[in-house]
């Protein structure tokens, strides 16, 4: 079952928002059919080859606004992630879903699109309360704008206002346990709170995600692994599995 090939991504392994993981999956799997079928030929959609990628995320994950041209493309112009964002929402939603497709692909697809230009409409008009329960960021944000506002500090303010504070190092503790606390995986979390007061928004039903703890996606190396495993330990007679690794299992 190791033969199968897979795309690695590690960017964004810490979301907890359910509507951003869903769009990270979906956005990146509508990004990579339209580079399967020849559609991302435009210059104005293609990076400069000499980029440093790390420098780079940084300024895009420091812009709130997502506004800022700091993207190098080809031709020597610079772009906003959100004018990228924008070119590959549309380009992928004139072409997708395809007719062919079965009708659950369908709904997949246009829900992606549909949250896809939600979230992207929301950042082009600064309405970021209202990706609050969506995206992580924005919800971390105003968790931190609630601390900030016990100390008299509002966003605007930022870094001066916590700088100058008497109580400097208490605010950058507090506020870096906010941050901390929001992607504990128990449910004492910031993000379990939320969830359970409702301000998460969420799709899935507990019936789906305990089916799916169990039972990968077919076509993948963890559903063939999974199967293994289930087997095996359906028949003690051979033995237990020792190791189980990327593309083996040892009994």
């Amino acid at each position: 079952h190791g033969n199968m090939s897979r795309l690695h991504l590690v960017l964004g392994d810490c979301n907890m928002a359910e509507i951003a993981n869903f769009l990270k999956l979906g956005m990146t799997g509508l990004v990579l059919s339209l580079l399967e079928d020849g559609l991302l030929d435009a210059p104005d959609l293609q990076l400069d080859s000499d980029i440093d990628a790390v420098p780079l995320l940084h300024a895009v994950n420091g812009d709130i606004s997502c506004c800022r041209k700091s993207i190098p493309v080809l031709g020597g112009r610079m772009a906003s992630a959100l004018e990228l964002q924008k070119k590959f929402c549309e380009l992928a939603s004139r072409h997708y879903p395809k007719n062919e497709n079965s009708d659950g692909r369908k709904r997949t697809t246009e829900r992606i699109l549909h949250w896809w230009r939600y979230v992207l409409d929301s950042l082009e008009s600064g309405d970021i309360p209202k990706l609050v329960g969506i995206l992580d960021w924005p919800t971390k944000m105003t968790l931190g704008e609630s601390l900030l506002s016990r100390f008299a500090i509002g966003l605007g303010d930022l870094p001066d206002g916590i700088l100058r504070h008497e109580k400097k190092d208490e605010i950058v503790n507090r506020l870096r346990a906010v941050e901390q606390r929001y992607h504990e995986l128990s449910e004492d979390g910031h993000y379990w709170r939320l969830k359970r007061e409702g301000v998460m928004r969420t799709f899935l039903s507990r019936k789906a995600i305990e089916r799916l703890v169990r039972y990968s996606p077919r076509r993948t190396r963890a559903f063939g692994r999974a199967a293994l495993l289930r087997w095996v330990s359906a028949h003690p007679e051979i033995g237990k599995v020792t190791l189980s690794n990327w593309d083996s299992i040892h009994i």
